[in-house]
């Protein structure tokens, strides 16, 4: 059974370290998603200005209310894209809110497995 502790019995100090835990999860939760971008972009050879092409915008559509509704979450993540990409490629990726992406990232996986599977079997 829980115990409610009145908000006034727990010290600020405390408080305070909460706070900062949180932050330091956030900042690291933030770093990996940025990590796994990189990757994406090092996977399609977005990754030098030699590979962007008259420097187009690398669009990524990001779902989620971490990341839509939690502003330092995404400060973070941008941060440290910045620092992993080259000075160049950095302005050309774009990170936009995408609306209801899990419904289109599922779509997009079913289509390219068919699309896969579909080629293997030489239909």
């Amino acid at each position: 059974m829980r115990k409610k502790v009145p908000k006034n019995e727990i010290s600020l100090e405390k408080k305070r370290l909460v706070v900062k835990v949180c932050e330091i999860i956030t900042r690291r939760s933030a770093r990996l998603a940025a990590a796994g971008i990189l990757a994406i972009l090092m996977k399609l050879g977005r990754n030098t200005i030699a590979n962007v092409k008259e420097q187009k915008k690398t669009v990524i559509a990001i779902d989620g209310s971490l990341y839509c509704k939690y502003t330092k979450f995404r400060g973070y993540q941008l941060e440290a894209l910045q620092e992993l990409l080259p000075d160049d490629v950095f302005p050309t990726v774009d990170l936009q809110q995408a609306h209801d992406g899990s419904g289109i990232g599922a779509a997009i996986f079913v289509a390219s497995y068919s699309s896969q599977n579909n080629s293997r079997n030489g239909t």
